[in-house]
């Protein structure tokens, strides 16, 4: 299922607390009584890519298709990347996942929510991230996920979008988010931006943007939970910004 939405919250948390970019701020609370995992494409800023996908989208897409567990996997993207952008991009992970190991090249009742947001107004229009969204999305329906694909989505289209997944994944083993677009962190809340953001301020981008623990606790319906956030981790109202 593709969704084009070119036109126009939370359970009972706990605190983590891994360290995030820099090792300064403190993630964001999530629902303890689920098993994430989230992986950054960046402890800062998350290069576009000069190719036709990001480095980080990139490697996924080499390496998500293997027998190994999400932990090596990811390991091996994160190496990936540092090689790709010559030691400019770590990626790193939180988790609290349990359990047995998760396959992705082996998935059992999965659902994948994949949005690419690419159409920013104000010069900060973004090149490969649609590519990525679509890339990924024929990547894990070729592995068996149940896929559903969103572009260029203002807020209103976020949330219907995330709704539909909700009902759709509901029964589910498995839910994966993967996320190509702006974002940021402000206070230790990570955020996706919608393409109709204001982003004049910290205030009017928290106001109009979606936290991810917001889609993580309440729009992921399964009792594991995989993100894969491509997108920067850094305050553009503070320096420099790419994704």
């Amino acid at each position: 299922m593709v969704l084009i939405l070119a036109a126009g919250v939370s359970a009972q948390p706990v605190t983590t607390t891994t360290a995030g970019p820099s090792g300064s701020a403190k993630s964001a609370p999530f629902n303890e009584a689920i098993e994430v995992l989230i992986a950054y494409a960046s402890r800062g800023t998350a290069s576009d890519g000069e190719a036709s996908n990001s480095p980080f989208t990139q490697a996924l897409l080499e390496h998500v298709s293997g027998p190994d567990d999400i932990a090596l996997v990811l390991r091996k993207v994160r190496e990936h990347v540092f090689q790709t952008t010559r030691g400019s991009q770590m990626t790193w992970e939180q988790s609290s996942l349990t359990g047995g190991a998760l396959v992705l090249s082996r998935p059992t009742a999965a659902h994948a929510l994949v949005i690419g947001n690419a159409s920013y107004s104000g010069g900060l229009r973004l090149k490969n991230t649609v590519n990525d969204a679509r890339a990924m999305g024929s990547k894990l329906t070729q592995l068996g996920f149940a896929v559903t694909t969103v572009e260029d989505a203002t807020r209103s289209g976020l949330f219907i979008a995330m709704e539909a997944f909700k009902r759709s994944a509901t029964g589910g083993e498995l839910a994966v988010l993967f996320y190509a677009g702006h974002g940021l962190q402000l206070q230790g809340e990570v955020y996706l931006l919608p393409v109709d953001v204001a982003a004049t301020d910290e205030k009017s981008v928290q106001a109009t943007s979606v936290p991810l623990r917001v889609v993580v606790d309440q729009y992921m319906p399964t009792k594991r939970r995989l993100v894969l956030y491509d997108s920067d981790l850094d305050n553009p109202f503070d320096s420099p910004r790419s994704r």
